[in-house]
């Protein structure tokens, strides 16, 4: 996610080329699953962020910027994807929004469309798996 992120955000509609990449969105399903179950039984009611707990300093820096990091992300792509998503449309490259075409694109257009629309996606799949990776991997026993 880290990698498919990088080069959205350097403009690299990835999911053009690889289409396979949107496999990463269903993946956060695979292993949330598990970290919510795992997170369920550590839960303390009284501590919302008891889910830290255990982890090292470090994982918990990475998470608490990686969180901060997507919501300036979303902050950022959402409001140019208001309008609708770049598809092509009968070989036309088109904005549309709601299945109503908005108006026409150049090909520049469509692909830094493209490439806004994975960055988006791509922001918080990095948080969901490091979520999973800290809590599954990185958890030392409490005392």
């Amino acid at each position: 996610s880290v990698v498919v992120h990088a080069l959205a955000v350097l403009g690299h509609p990835v999911q053009d080329v690889v289409p396979g990449v949107w496999g990463l969105h269903l993946g956060i399903f695979v292993v949330g699953l598990p970290t919510v179950f795992v997170l369920r039984k550590k839960r303390d009611s009284n501590d919302p962020f008891a889910f830290m707990r255990g982890l090292p300093s470090w994982a918990v820096v990475l998470l608490v910027s990686l969180f901060v990091y997507a919501f300036i992300n979303m902050s950022i792509t959402f409001p140019s994807l208001i309008d609708g998503s770049p598809v092509v449309n009968d070989g036309q490259y088109v904005l549309v929004n709601k299945g109503a075409v908005i108006r026409p694109l150049t090909e520049d257009e469509f692909l830094r469309g493209r490439a806004l629309m994975l960055r988006g996606f791509s922001g918080h799949w990095m948080v969901f798996y490091w979520v999973a990776a800290a809590t599954l991997l990185l958890r030392r026993p409490t005392e």
